[in-house]
């Protein structure tokens, strides 16, 4: 029985290259972590052009250069011709993050 535990015990730990000796991680303690990274939030952006307007679902870390992008492909406006405003207070520009810009 002594044995049995020894090497369980054994199995649980590694020794890191610079000589530390740490818990092994297994594929699921990664994902269970508290540390992990949340998951990018996904936000709608409404668009008016013309007189048709356009909903498009992007993640929250995309950039305005992403959006025209995007945005080019359903109203074949080339994303140099595009101008977007928001709350119509300032033209935004291509590599400005949407989160960052609220």
């Amino acid at each position: 029985m002594a044995t049995t535990m020894a090497a369980s015990a054994e199995n649980e730990w590694e020794v890191r290259p610079g000589g530390m000796l740490v818990q092994k991680r297994t594929p699921d303690s990664e994902s269970a972590s508290p540390f992990a990274a949340a998951p990018v939030p996904t936000i709608r952006v409404k668009v008016k052009y013309e007189s048709s307007y356009y909903e498009i679902y992007l993640s929250s870390q995309s950039t305005f250069g992403e959006l025209k992008k995007l945005l080019a492909e359903r109203t074949g406006l080339h994303p140099e011709e595009q101008k977007i405003l928001y709350k119509a207070i300032k033209k935004r520009a291509g590599p400005e993050f949407l989160d960052l810009s609220g």
